[in-house]
């Protein structure tokens, strides 16, 4: 009889779980109904005449076919952004972030790009001509065939670019950066190329008949059937290249440079003409710039473009970088002690051995990054974006990482005492061998997470959700807070199941719709806030 009783009243609070569950279900929107209201307000702000949108996150709208002619996006940020068989003519793009922008069949003509951080956009069928792309980031783009003319591509980073086809033959290349870079067949007769790097770039039949190539850089480059006729070629460098079966006619090889081996510095940019003496250096372009050891302390460079620059063992203490561009930077041994980096995208970077500590990291982003053997401790880094980061034996002690995103992230060997995990995203994470001892872990979400050898003393795991999570060989003592979803009993797990759907802040609601729910990735509410 008890038995029975039991089994009833379980099933009584099951039921009635099961109701409350539906109603809430049923009061919260859908994501499409976001997206949807983010491309209402966009298009209500046109019909009330608004035509610019500098500094506005529109990233992920749906824009095509949309007249944005003579629009001004200054800064704006137009990632994964729908822009195909739009009309882009006349407009300001200048500093615009359109990595992964759809632009294929937009009308860019006249448009001003410079600056521009373009990297895998989609530009097929994309009118390309009278563009100003000058310190555009263009890097390892599809540009097959594409037709540059009269466009200004000065000091653009076309590095690992398919140029193959492309026509360059009125476009102003003066101080770009070719290097990896297909030109197979290209015609580049005439034009100022000094002081480019052509490093180990594909120059199958190359037309530089006529051209400028003073202090040029070959080293590397394939120049297979090459036309370098009546070429200027003062100071170029040609060591390691095979110059057999090239056109030579007219040509002065006597201060051409055939020793000097290529160094690592090469690999960079190094523009002298930089002055890194001002306090104010917001938006400059240092992308691709060797500045090792540099002083930059102090500083205010938001907004700036260092992408690709190696600024290991830098000194950026105190320095304000709100929004700025690190993405693939060598940043090892490198000191960003109590730097503003808000909104900061840190995609790629190797940040080895640096100092963050009390650094502002809100809103920036990291993903599949090097932190390893990093100084993050006593840190804010609520709601940072760690997405499957290199965080080995780095030390983030202290630190207050609620509700920030570490999805398979390496945490082992870290230490991790004091840190505040909690509502974090931390499915199928490494937490092997790490110092977890009176860390926070309530409602974090640890799917598949192992804690091999971890020592989770006096942690607390309430409300966590576990399934599949590895504990072998986890040190605990009497003060380990865990709760029903560590218990064996069936009904126990079934109630951890349903908690976990039904309480809102719980960890696969978060996890699985963060990006429709986190504010700071959430263009909707950018744009409400800003145009009411």
């Amino acid at each position: 009889m008890t038995e029975s009783k039991q089994i009833f009243r379980t099933f009584s609070i099951l039921g009635i779980i099961l109701v409350f569950f539906t109603v809430w279900i049923s009061l919260n929107p859908d994501q499409t109904f976001i997206d949807k209201s983010v491309n209402d307000i966009f298009n209500e702000q046109i019909k009330l005449g608004n035509n610019d949108f500098s500094g506005f996150n529109l990233s992920n709208l749906d824009l095509h076919g949309q007249n944005l002619s003579n629009f001004d996006f200054y800064g704006t940020a137009l990632r994964n952004t729908d822009l195909s068989f739009s009309n882009l003519t006349g407009s300001h793009l200048s500093g615009a972030n359109m990595r992964y922008a759809n632009l294929e069949g937009a009308d860019l003509s006249g448009a001003d790009l410079s600056n521009v951080y373009i990297y895998k956009a989609n530009l097929k069928n994309a009118n390309l001509e009278d563009v100003n792309f000058s310190k555009a980031n263009f890097c390892g783009l599809e540009l097959r065939a594409k037709a540059f003319i009269d466009s200004d591509l000065s000091y653009a980073d076309l590095s690992f670019t398919n140029l193959r086809f492309a026509d360059l033959t009125k476009a102003n290349l003066i101080g770009a950066n070719l290097r990896g870079a297909n030109l197979h067949l290209a015609d580049l007769s005439g034009k100022n190329l000094s002081n480019i790097k052509f490093i180990d770039a594909n120059l199958i039949k190359v037309n530089f008949t006529n051209a400028n190539l003073d202090g040029s850089d070959f080293r590397g480059a394939n120049l297979q059937s090459v036309d370098l006729s009546f070429a200027s070629l003062d100071g170029t460098y040609f060591s390691d290249v095979d110059l057999s079966g090239i056109d030579l006619t007219n040509v002065d090889l006597n201060n051409a440079d055939f020793i000097t081996p290529l160094s690592t510095k090469d690999l960079f940019t190094n523009n002298n003409k930089i002055d890194l003496t001002k306090n104010d250096l917001r938006g400059i372009n240092l992308h691709g710039e060797y500045l090792e050891g540099v002083d930059l302390s102090n500083k205010n460079l938001s907004g700036a473009d260092l992408s690709g620059a190696n600024l290991s063992h830098a000194n950026l203490t105190n320095s304000i970088m709100v929004g700025i561009n690190f993405e693939k930077t060598n940043l090892d041994y490198a000191d960003l002690t109590g730097t503003d980096l808000t909104g900061a995208q840190m995609r790629y970077v190797s940040m080895k051995n640096a100092k963050l500590i009390h650094a502002n990291l809100e809103r920036a982003y990291f993903s599949d990054s090097n932190l390893s053997f990093v100084k993050l401790n006593d840190t804010d880094l609520v709601n940072t974006n760690f997405l499957k980061v290199n965080f080995t034996s780095s030390d983030l002690s202290y630190s207050d990482l609620s509700r920030a995103y570490l999805y398979g992230s390496d945490l082992s060997n870290s230490n991790l005492r004091g840190t505040n995990f909690q509502q974090s995203e931390l499915a199928y994470a490494n937490l092997s061998f790490t110092d977890l001892t009176d860390a926070n872990l309530i409602q974090a979400d640890l799917i598949s997470v192992n804690f091999t050898g971890a020592n989770i003393s006096n942690a607390d795991l309430s409300l966590s959700y576990s399934k599949n999570a590895h504990f072998i060989d986890v040190e605990i003592n009497e003060n380990t807070k865990l709760d029903s979803c560590f218990k064996k009993d069936q009904v126990d797990r079934i109630m951890c199941d349903i908690l976990r759907k039904i309480i809102s802040d719980s960890p696969p609601f978060y996890g699985k719709f963060r990006e429709g729910f986190r504010d700071d990735l959430n263009a909707f509410n950018i744009l409400d806030e800003t145009l009411t």
